[in-house]
This record gives structure tokens, sequence and C-alpha cells, in this order.
């Protein structure tokens, strides 16, 4: 170890009285800061991670809507579309707007007919009811709404058409009765509260269809890359059959553009809100550091008549400064990680404690608190809290090096 380490140890063991505490709370305070600001990114990046698994398990990568789509022809396309290397899928489905009844209850719901490749999604995220494929006039329902409902696999619901016959009585809407063969759990409310899957025959019936379909729905190998199979898709559409009009490609990220924005928007806003404890530890270093230069005044000049060098000198006190915002943002880092690799199980002991629910689907649309430790992340925070370190470091550190011997040792 060199003398000027050994120099800059020595000093941060010698501390004592308002020096060594204002040095104690800028510790304190850059752990605290570096691990809330893991926490926070890891929670804020598991939200995201898995509200878009949660988009992409559930709903089709893209949508392809064309008018005077029959079962045959969107069944064609289908088949034509499995051709192109990027589509892993492409299915025909129905969909619209209902309202479900039971128990003397009701509830807004979007109705879902599903052909066999999506149903097997939706019965892998079963809680209960049988594993198959849904029969005619079957349906499966989310358990937030089964919740609402009062609803268990075998119950008998009656699906509400928003049309209806208008006749010399008055309008009667058209009513459907369906048996619940399953409930499942997306762990999203918006989805397990307001979506419901039927057979696509049985959602051709209710709608008055015939063989019309709502459209194609595709899953693709590399979601992330869907603008550019999005190009190919239309391309391939068009070369089908050049007669029908232009068909309306709809993308997850068109779909969720402004959701996923704003989860972004909000993880910065809460990364710079949250550098400020970092900051305010970092501005106690150059309080802590100023004091130990004002103490160690006589010490400074006597090192320089000795031969030191005020280049020696500064890096003294900046390396002594440097330690401080080193072990805070190790120590910080460490919590934070382990805070983040256990975030589950301490949730569960506070609700257990207090009684209560921390994370409500209702508010947040997941029904557990998710977490996703990125590299990324942590060495940004880890960097930014070094940077501002040695910012703070370096201003005392000049300081020390422009003292002069000569009038420190005269006014002694």
């Amino acid at each position: 170890m060199s003398f000027v380490s050994k120099l800059a140890l020595r000093y941060q063991k010698k501390r004592r009285g308002f020096v060594s505490v204002v040095s104690l709370f800028s510790v304190i305070g850059i752990t605290l800061g570096v691990a809330a600001l893991i926490i926070v990114m890891s929670v804020m990046s598991g939200f995201r991670q898995q509200l878009l698994d949660t988009v992409l398990g559930t709903t089709g990568h893209a949508v392809i809507q064309q008018y005077g789509y029959t079962d045959t022809k969107a069944t064609k396309a289908a088949a034509e579309l499995l051709k192109l290397e990027s589509v892993e899928k492409a299915n025909t489905f129905v969909s619209g707007q209902a309202m479900i009844t039971a128990r003397k209850q009701a509830s807004g719901v979007m109705v879902n007919g599903a052909d066999l490749g999506k149903q097997k999604e939706i019965i892998a995220q079963l809680k209960s009811g049988e594993k198959k494929m849904l029969g005619q006039n079957q349906i499966f329902i989310g358990n937030e709404l089964a919740d609402k409902l009062r609803l268990r696999v075998g119950d008998t619901v009656n699906l509400i058409s928003p049309d209806g016959t208008q006749t010399i009585a008055g309008f009667i809407p058209r009513i459907k009765k369906l048996q619940v063969a399953g409930i499942f759990n997306f762990g999203m409310y918006q989805y397990d509260s307001s979506f419901v899957y039927t057979n696509i025959k049985t959602a051709q019936s209710f709608f008055k269809l015939r063989d019309a379909v709502t459209g194609i729905e595709l899953k693709v190998k590399d979601p992330m890359q869907i603008d550019q199979i999005k190009r190919d898709v239309v391309i391939k559409l068009q070369d089908l059959d050049p007669q029908l009009p232009d068909a309306r490609v709809n993308t997850w990220k068109q779909s969720n553009v402004e959701f996923f924005k704003a989860l972004e928007i909000e993880k910065r806003t809460m990364f710079i809100i949250l550098m400020l404890i970092i900051i305010v530890a970092t501005f106690n270093i150059i309080t802590g550091q100023m004091m130990l230069v004002n103490d160690k005044t006589k010490d400074i000049a006597i090192l320089r008549s000795m031969g030191a060098s005020s280049s020696q000198i500064q890096k003294v006190f900046f390396y002594s400064g440097l330690l401080l915002g080193f072990i805070g943002t190790f120590v910080g880092a460490v919590i934070g990680c382990l805070v983040v690799l256990n975030l589950t199980e301490i949730v569960a002991f506070v609700e257990n404690l207090f009684d209560t629910v921390l994370f409500s689907g209702q508010v947040y649309f997941l029904d557990k608190l998710p977490a996703d430790l990125q590299m990324n992340d942590l060495l940004a925070v880890i960097f930014t809290s070094m940077v501002l370190t040695v910012i703070s470091s370096w201003f005392p550190s000049r300081k020390a090096s422009k003292l002069d011997p000569v009038e420190v040792l005269r006014n002694d």
C-alpha cells in the first residue's frame, strides 16, 4: 500500500466528534439511496416485464382484420401466413362485447371465440376445471370475474348481447345460456375480470355472424421484431388476393404503446427522484471532507514541508472521500440486491404482520409485486453513485492541495 493510501485510510480511522458523525451519515445516506434505487428500478422493470409477458401470452402479437372475412377465406389466409418463417401461429377468432349475468349480478365482458391454437394457451392458465378444449355452449372465465359473480365450474351463466330484436313489445336482447367449463388466472386483473373465452362456433352463433370471423390472430417467434414482421405480413396478404381491400394489421406495440411508454417515463422519473437521496448524501461527504481538511491543516503543512507534493496531498483527501462513497455504494448495492431477491417473502411477511394487502390487483393490474434485477439498472445506479462521490471528493481535496504551508505554520 502506498504512502498516500495509508494516510487516507488513517485519516478515516482517526475521525472524531462531529466530523465522524457527518461522515457516518453520508455513508448511511448513500447506502439507503443506492438500495432504494436498486429496489425501485427492479420493481419497475419486473412490473413492465410481467405486464409484457401477460399481454404477449394472452393476446396475439398482431391482429389482422379485413372487411368480408369469412371463415373459409380467413383460414386460407392463416395457412399461407404460417409459411412465413417469422410466424409461429395464425388462428382465426371472433370477438365482441357483451354482458354476463349470474346470481342476479352482471358484468361487462369481452367475449373471445377462440380456435384450438388459442385455447391451448388459455387452458394452460386454468386454476380449476378440466384442461380440455371447449365444447359447444361452454365458456372459460377469469378468477376475478368468478369471485365477483360467485361462480364455480359447472355453473350456468347468461350471455347478453347489446344487439337484439326490435318487436312491437319493445327491444328484446339476445341471450345465450353457457356453462362454465373452467376458471383461468393470468395474474392480470384487467384480463381476469373482463375477458371470457368460448368456442368459435358458439361465438359466431351468439353474435349472429354466420360464417364470418373478426380476423386472424398471429403469434410470432420474436415479438420484439413485430414491426418488420408486420411489413412481411401486409405484402403476403396483398399477394394472396389483390381484389380484397387492404387489411388492417394492428400489432401489440400499437395497442399498448401509450401504456408501456408511461411505464418507461415513470421508471426514469423515479430514478431521478430517488437519485436526490444520493446527491444529498454526497453533500455530506463534501461537508465532512471540508471539516477534515480544516482539522488537518497543520498536518498538511508539515507534510508539505517534508517534501510531499500538492498532488499527493490532494490524493490523500480524494481517496478519503472516495472510500466513504465506495463503502456506502457497496453496502447499498448488497442490501438492494438481497431485498429484490427476497421481495416476495418480505411482502408476504409484512402483509401477514399487519393483516393487510400491500399490492392489490384491482389497483396495479397484477396480483403480486414483481421484481426483475437487471444488470444494466444495477450498473447504472452504482456508476451514478460513484460519479457523484468522485465529484464530491474532488472539491475538498482540491482545497487541501492549495494550502500554503508557510502561511499555515506562521499563523499556528
